[in-house]
């Protein structure tokens, strides 16, 4: 749907143009706090399967990596497009990976002087955040490219 109403927001008449951006804003408000908690959290809140990132629950740690969350195409909103969709799934896993795979999550719990849970720090912190910032480097690189060679 926001992709739809994001076509329309392009229209010359600048009355059409007004009103379908405030339309877009309501439309694409769901997509930006889906973003924002993902982004931030490492939280898919998707009960109804409207979000363009995906989450497989029956995945084991040792393959979060490569398998729990994928990108769902043809869910990807016209204007956020692709190749920043592949980026905001990057982070969240990169969280979920910390957390769940290196023991990172005091890092990104909430406390004192931290609401939103996530570490200002130098990342020598709890949960050795630089040993496991290596670990997801090491893995970023044995990963293999979607598509092959060139994408």
């Amino acid at each position: 749907l926001a992709s739809v109403v994001h076509v329309h927001s392009m229209h010359g008449d600048p009355f059409v143009s007004s009103l379908v951006e405030q339309v877009l804003h309501r439309v694409s408000a769901p997509i930006f706090e889906s973003i924002r908690l993902w982004v931030i959290h490492g939280e898919l809140a998707d009960q109804c399967g409207e979000f363009f990132l995906t989450s497989d629950p029956s995945v084991p740690d040792e393959r979060l990596w490569f398998d729990k969350y994928k990108l769902h195409p043809a869910m990807v909103p016209a204007f956020i497009g692709r190749p920043l969709a592949k980026k905001i799934l990057l982070v969240g896993k990169s969280i979920n990976f910390l957390r769940y795979c290196c023991a990172a999550d005091e890092v990104f719990s909430p406390g004192p002087g931290n609401p939103d849970g996530v570490s200002g720090g130098t990342g020598a912190g709890p949960g050795g955040a630089v040993e496991a910032e290596f670990n997801l480097l090491k893995l970023m690189e044995d990963e293999e490219p979607e598509g092959g060679e060139g994408e």
